[in-house]
């Protein structure tokens, strides 16, 4: 606030050179010299206080007595410590310098508020190229906040297809293991038969001196078009695990025989049966997916 006062405002008000016809100065002290009381002509007591203060040009400060007017504007709060203000009138003892004579009898507009819209406005000015670089680090961060965001809803995205790869996985697991069972049970039907069969074909050699012997073998024929009927079955049962039925799903996904993920799949069908089953029930969107990781695991693919 010093910046703003007019600075040797005080001894050249004291020595009686005034260079500056209203200088400003700031009151930096309020001081009640006497409290006198009154009795007004209805009647009421009033008890009235005087004042002198202390005005500083920033260099220097120097105790001053003050009017009535100027009394007054203390008792309503319009001057108070920290008031800048401009003087418009005044007069003083240069004999005295040390005293308190010299008189404020006129003061101008309270420049105080003007005085802090100037700082204000110096500390925006300041402050502008701040809040410029503050702008464009929000605007960055705010651009790097939706680039996270959109990775990260890929990276939901493949979570989730993800996740529906190892729903299929499980689905197809789950029904080779269903079909793996019928094969059993179908193969010890089959041992059961052939039991069936040696038991018959040892009755039929024993009944073979016996007239029903023709009877016994029209028997074993019936039982043998059983078995063969079992065994047609259990051969179209057996289809999927058929090499040529994986080639030529593979030959449909429509990847060229010269890329590596073709040759992939074909080491892939001569690991076993599961592996042909498994690709002849995989849902054609998943092939490749479960081609790559598999070969991966086998090291059949980098």
């Amino acid at each position: 606030m010093a910046d703003n006062l007019t600075p040797g405002a005080i001894s050249m008000l004291l020595t009686g050179k005034h260079t500056v016809m209203e200088p400003v100065v700031q009151v930096i002290k309020i001081k009640c010299t006497q409290t006198r009381t009154e009795v007004k002509s209805n009647g009421v007591v009033e008890k009235k206080k005087s004042y002198d203060i202390t005005l500083s040009d920033g260099l220097v400060r120097k105790g001053v007595g003050i009017n009535e007017k100027i009394n007054e504007m203390i008792i309503s709060n319009q001057l108070q410590k920290g008031s800048v203000v401009q003087l418009t009138e005044f007069s003083s003892s240069i004999d005295d310098f040390l005293g308190s004579d010299d008189i404020i009898s006129g003061f101008g507009k309270d420049v105080s508020t003007h005085v802090s819209t100037i700082v204000e406005k110096t500390i925006e000015d300041g402050l502008g190229a701040c809040y410029k670089t503050l702008g464009t680090l929000e605007e960055g961060v705010s651009k790097m906040t939706k680039l996270m965001m959109e990775k990260s809803k890929e990276v939901d995205a493949g979570f989730k297809k993800l996740e529906t790869l190892e729903e299929d996985v499980f689905k197809v697991t789950k029904l080779m293991m269903e079909k793996s069972k019928e094969v059993d049970a179908g193969l010890k039907k089959l041992e059961k038969l052939e039991e069936d069969v040696s038991k018959l074909t040892r009755i039929t050699m024993e009944k073979s001196k016996e007239d029903d012997v023709s009877a016994c073998y029209k028997k074993l024929e019936t039982l043998e078009e059983d078995v063969s009927k079992l065994t047609r079955m259990m051969m179209e049962k057996n289809k999927e695990d058929d090499m040529g039925a994986c080639i030529e799903k593979l030959d449909k996904m429509g990847w060229g025989a010269e890329e590596p993920i073709y040759d992939t799949a074909l080491l892939l069908f001569l690991k076993g049966a599961d592996y042909r089953k498994l690709w002849l029930h995989l849902k054609p969107e998943c092939c490749g997916k479960w081609v790559k990781i598999s070969g991966s695991i086998f090291g059949l693919l980098d």
